[in-house]
This record gives structure tokens, sequence and C-alpha cells, in this order.
């Protein structure tokens, strides 16, 4: 109640200042609204009327003139209004000069309209408003954060209501994603959750979780939200990753994570989900053996009918493969001899290994979301260029598990699962790690220089603070011209020792 007391003063005070009659304070209530309540009153005041020379009433030939009066009067009197009341202590502080202060020493960033007045004004009327929830489109931003190269950012904005003990865990309890700001947020699609920071990373108990858990991220980053999840012993370290990666509830149901015991059924879903998302690839894990087989029919349908599809399995290594286990599966032949007339790529990917950047992973990943989306203009066996299915075999030794410790079953005695970071001490990784944005972006140029992905391109080299153009081969005076124009125009280095382009 004392901010809203206190904000109530500070009106009946401005309305005071400006020479209103009548004004009235009404007692306070409670406004109730979907996600928050408040505290209302309603105040109320009347205008003066414009001096009048002559106390009997005004001739037809005097109407116009004061009619005029009054619109002047009300013209001069609005905006002496708007610079008595705002800003109110509601989303300012109390007194105003010492709050303004703070504000300027504390938020060295642009608000937007947020808390100013927003209407219209006229000689018959006005409406002007506060806007104490609003958002503010900036720049582009590029991953790092910095302007140029990415995105649009968007800012969104709300207040609260700073008194004696306030605290800031307090005010944001009120003000965050759970109340005030819900409403706003409910506009939009839940984000990716946040990358992983470089401790949580080293902290992880073997290199298979580290696998698992840069695989999540990369596919959250590269916008798939859907993920099937079959279960199984060779797969536990992209199953225990992707679970918790997946958008909560608060999304679209299709967004929550999935667990479905048929991979052939899973296969299905993914080929429906990318049918009523608008080409949007789901995820499939299954682990190893005949469960592979399973996703073919899926698999098949989606890739004759040009629809996305991520089938990432898990697989032994390459010293357990041929061994005459049980339920155990040539699983790159499966690809070469009935998926590869289909599949828009496949990848057999190593065992994770702390000697190798841990860059290459995502590289495999971001490229197997473009393929499968048909976003990349690569050539394959389907001649490239339109979605289908992608299949990334990965392989992960023991522990599978995400405990630390000895190898299980490991042939030879002394095996443990540690591990070293050095693999993610490369300045690339360091510069994913602090962004949001996948590792590479792939953008499908048509031959001849004319798709609409050139735009893109040249977009994205706009905002770049320092590029490099790798020029290929130029079969033609028209592409080598555009060449020439794109590097003045970029103001970049230009290597065209690939194929000579001059």
């Amino acid at each position: 109640m004392s901010e809203n007391d206190i904000t109530a003063a500070h009106v009946r005070a401005a309305l005071a200042a400006c020479a209103l009659r009548d004004v009235s304070v009404s007692a306070p209530h409670l406004a109730r609204q979907p996600h928050v309540q408040h505290i209302r009153r309603s105040i109320t005041a009347r205008a003066p009327p414009p001096q009048q020379q002559q106390q009997q009433p005004p001739s037809p030939q005097q109407q116009q003139p004061l009619q005029q009066q009054r619109a002047a009067a009300t013209a001069a009197l609005i905006p002496a209004l708007l610079r008595a009341l705002h800003p109110t202590p509601a989303v300012c502080g109390c007194p105003t000069a010492a709050a303004h202060d703070v504000i300027r020493a504390c938020e060295p960033f642009d608000r937007g309209f947020y808390a100013g007045p927003v209407g219209y004004l006229s000689a018959r009327a006005s409406d002007v408003g506060v806007a104490i929830r609003s958002a503010l489109l900036g720049g582009s931003v590029s991953s790092s954060g910095s302007s140029g190269g990415g995105g649009t950012r968007l800012t969104l904005f709300a207040g609260a209501g700073i008194v004696a003990g306030s605290t800031a865990e307090g005010e944001w309890g009120e003000t965050g994603p759970s109340m005030k700001m819900k409403g706003m947020l409910s506009l939009f699609a839940r984000a990716p959750a946040p990358a992983a920071s470089a401790a949580a990373l080293r902290r992880l108990p073997n290199v298979n979780a580290l696998a698992g858990a840069l695989a999540a991220e990369e596919l959250a980053r590269c916008g798939v939200r859907a993920c099937v999840l079959c279960p199984g012993s060779r797969s536990t370290p992209l199953t225990h990753a992707a679970a918790p990666r997946a958008p909560s509830a608060a999304a679209a149901a299709a967004a929550m994570p999935l667990v479905h015991h048929d991979e052939r059924g899973a296969a299905f879903f993914a080929l429906g989900y990318a049918k009523g998302s608008g080409g949007r690839p789901c995820a499939v894990v299954t682990t190893s053996g005949t469960a592979v087989a399973n996703l073919l029919p899926g698999a098949m349908e989606a890739g004759l009918g040009g629809h996305a599809m991520l089938l990432l399995t898990a697989d032994r290594p390459p010293e357990a493969r041929d061994v005459g286990a049980d339920q155990t599966l040539d699983q790159v032949c499966l690809y070469v001899h009935l998926l590869r007339n289909c599949a828009r790529w496949f990848r057999d990917v190593a065992p994770p290994d702390d000697a190798v950047s841990a860059c290459a992973l995502l590289s495999d990943v971001s490229h197997a979301v473009s393929r499968a989306s048909g976003s990349s203009s690569s050539g394959g066996s389907s001649g490239g260029g339109d979605a289908g299915p992608v299949h990334l075999n990965l392989m992960f030794r023991e522990n599978l598990a995400p405990e630390g410790g000895a190898i299980r079953d490991a042939q030879c005695s002394g095996l443990a699962s540690d591990w070293s970071p050095r693999c993610l001490d490369t300045p690339q990784f360091a510069r994913w790690l602090a962004g949001d944005a996948p590792l590479a972006v792939t953008l499908a140029v048509t031959p001849g220089g004319n798709g609409g992905g050139v735009g893109d391109v040249v977009e994205l080299l706009l905002g770049a603070r320092r590029g490099v153009v790798v020029v290929g081969a130029l079969y033609s005076a028209r592409e080598r011209a555009a060449a020439r124009r794109l590097a003045l125009l970029l103001r970049v280095c230009m290597y065209d020792s690939i194929c000579p382009c001059s």
C-alpha cells in the first residue's frame, strides 16, 4: 500500500499544480488480471474553463472564438499535465530527481518507450497511457552479443516499485517471468536453455557425457525443438543430455521430449512432426543394433517425400564391431545398401576423444541439421538442396552412463574415464560458448548467384567485424565480375587460390 499511497499523493499534487479543480482520489481496490493483481485507485479532476471577458452568454458570432479558446487551453493543458505527472513514483521513484540520478547511473542502456507517455492529443479528446510493459527492437546482433551479423535483439521491460526494504531478489520475483512478464513472454516460443558454462562442461564425469551435452546444445541452437528418445544402453550419453534440453511444457506440446519404446513408431512420429511443423526436423535418438533397422520405413518415406528428419543412432566403437555379439548390426552398411538413395547425408562419427577439438562434433551436428532442413546446397546422392532424413551414427565406448571412475568391462586393468579439457581449449570453441548461435550456419545459394541465399550471405558478412571470402570455381565472366563487386562492397580479404577468378 505504501507504493500506491506515494503515487496517489504525487498525482494529486501534480493535478493541483496545474490548476485543476475538484481533484478526487477513490479508495483503493484490487484489480485482478490473469497473472497479477494490482491495487487501483481512480483519480479524477476538472479542467478550469477558459477565461471569459463577459458574464453574458456568448452570441453565435462569439461561439467560434470561444471554441478556439477552449481548444487552445486544452492544447496547453495536456502537455503541462504530462510534464507534471510523468514520471510517477510507480515507474521512477521518489523523490524524482534522486531517482533519475540512480537510474542513469545503474542503467547504461536505452529503455525505448518504457515508462514513456504514449497516446494522442486533440482539441476534443486525448488518450495517453504509460508503457510499463514494453519491448525494444534493436539492431542485429551477432552470436557474441555485439552489433551486427545475427538476428534482431528484442528486449522486454517491466517495472517494479522500489521502496524502503526492497530487495533485488524480491523485486525480480514480482517482475520476472512468473508474474508481470508472463503475459508478454507467452507470446514467444520458449527459447533453448542457455549454453552450459565452461566450468560446467569441465565438471562432466567423462568424455561421453561431454559429447552428449554438446550435441544436444548444438541441436537446440540450430532450432531443433522436438526429440524422440528410444530407450537403450549404447545411446545413454545422448538420451541423458537430450531429455533436459528439450523445451518445457510451457512451449508447444510437440516440443516436449517424447519417450517412445518402438523405433518404427518414433520415425513415423518424426515424419508427422515435420509435416505438421512446416518442415522443422525432429531428432530421433536410438541405441545400436537392430533398433536402427526399425527406423527405415519412416526414414524412406521422409526421403521420398522431402521431409526433414534427424536420425541420431548410437553405435559400437570400431574394436567392438563384427565380433559376433547378440543384436548387433553393421549400421554403416545399413546406410550404404538401404538408406543411401533417400538420405541426404550420413556421417559415421568417431567415439568421443579429448584429443580432438569439440568443434568437430559441433560442426557435424550443425551440418546435419542444415542438410536435413534442405538449407544446404551441398551435393549428394539425392542432388542436395531438398529436405530429407540425415543419419548421424555416433560411436560410444564405456562408460556410457554419466559416471566417472574405472571403465566398465574394460579388457585392460587400470583404465579410467578421466578426461582432459584440452578439447575445449580452442578459440573457435570459446567463441561458440560465449554466444548462442550454432557453430556454423549453412545458406543455400543457387548456381549463378541469383538465389535468395545471396542476400543472407551479404547481410551476414556486412555485420561481421572481420571477414574472409574464399572463392571456388568461377566459370563465367559474369561470376568473376560478381565476385569483384562483392569484394568491393564488403571490403574484406578474398582468396581465389582454389580456382583463379581473374
